[in-house]
């Protein structure tokens, strides 16, 4: 607080939850009867940084395979934390346990967030059966 009692807040939203960021907040010294003390009954406005996510037209998921073998299985990267790493050790172990099955690492063209067509075109016309790495 600067010496008219008015606080400053700085949050850098990191990977904590918005209530870790709101108990961190209402934990300041500058509280009084389970309220926060701001200057000149000063408001404040708190924006949600989950944003508002797009309206999604659900869709079924693909049929099972009766098996794998013989059949090809995409192992897709879509580039987002450690998602390669994941995909990577599945490979070895389709390799090693159900060399039967052929495995493709296939990495999108971009970032997660944006849509690559063409890769889902490619397993659609090669594969039987895809596995898409999010990270952890």
């Amino acid at each position: 607080a600067d010496s008219k009692g008015v606080a400053s807040f700085y949050f850098r939203f990191d990977s904590a939850s918005i209530e870790e960021y709101v108990t961190r907040w209402t934990k300041s010294p500058l509280r009084e009867d389970g309220r926060i003390i701001m200057a000149g009954g000063d408001k404040i406005t708190v924006l949600n940084p989950m944003g508002y996510p797009p309206k999604v037209a659900r869709q079924s998921l693909a049929p099972r395979l009766d098996a794998l073998d013989g059949k090809t299985i995409y192992l897709v990267d879509c580039r987002f934390d450690d998602s390669e790493l994941l995909l990577k050790e599945m490979q070895n172990w389709f390799r090693e346990r159900m060399p039967s099955v052929r495995t493709v690492f296939k990495r999108i063209s971009s970032v997660y967030l944006k849509d690559d067509p063409q890769t889902w075109e490619e397993i659609k016309a090669n594969g039987q059966g895809a596995v898409i790495g999010v990270g952890h």
